[in-house]
């Protein structure tokens, strides 16, 4: 199982891939793009400025996820999805 890091690292290489570019071109500005983004980076320590970690703490990203045994997928958000993960 993910750890609630290898998670958040997922998320910005698939991110990275989404937009051509290297993990290590990811800015703060990027989270404006996508709330999943905000969100790994929120967790994983990335912002810097009041502005951008505001903006991160009221988004949650939406992820579907289907479990086991549903017919139907349940719907969690990223920030969610993050809780559940071990450290």
């Amino acid at each position: 199982m993910m750890t609630k890091k290898e998670y958040c690292e997922y998320l910005l290489q698939d991110f990275s891939r989404s937009e051509d570019k290297k993990v290590s071109e990811i800015t703060e500005s990027d989270i404006l793009k996508s709330s999943k983004l905000a969100v790994a980076m929120e967790y994983l320590g990335m912002l810097k400025s009041k502005e951008m970690k505001n903006y991160a703490e009221s988004r949650g990203g939406t992820v579907f996820f289907l479990a086991e045994n549903h017919e139907e997928p349940a719907i969690l958000s990223a920030r969610e999805l993050i809780a559940l993960l071990p450290e």
